[in-house]
C-alpha cells in the first residue's frame, strides 16, 4: 500500500499518477465532514463523497482504476477525518488490486 502525501488545509488538489493511471484528488472540508472528489484519466469516479475511516474510496470498485482503490486510515483510532490531522492523523493510501487496508 503507498501513502499519498496531503496537507492539514481545509480544502486541497493533487495529482498522481498510479498502476499507469492519472489521478486527480479533491479534499473539501465543509460543516459535516470530509469530501472527495476524484478523477481517474480525466473520468469522474466519486463526486462529493462523504469521507469514513477505512472506507474504500470509491466504495466499489471501478474498471477505470485499475482495481486500485484509495483509502484515508485514521493512525490513533477509528474516527471520521478532519482537515486538521491530514497528512498526521489520517492518512490517504492507495491500495493495489487485491492489496488489503483493514
Amino acid at each position: 500500500m503507498l501513502q499519498i502525501d496531503i496537507s492539514n488545509v481545509p480544502a486541497q488538489r493533487l495529482s498522481t499518477e498510479l498502476d499507469g493511471v492519472a489521478y486527480t484528488i479533491e479534499l473539501r472540508q465543509l460543516a459535516n465532514g470530509l469530501f472527495v472528489w476524484l478523477s481517474a484519466n480525466q473520468e469522474p469516479v466519486v463526486s462529493g463523497e462523504l469521507c469514513e475511516h477505512a472506507t474504500a474510496i470509491p466504495f466499489f470498485p471501478t474498471p477505470v482504476m485499475n482495481g486500485g482503490r484509495f483509502v484515508l486510515l485514521d493512525t490513533k483510532g477509528k474516527d471520521a477525518p478532519h482537515f486538521s490531522g491530514l497528512g498526521a492523523r489520517w492518512v490517504l493510501c492507495y491500495a493495489q488490486r487485491g492489496e488489503k487496508w483493514q
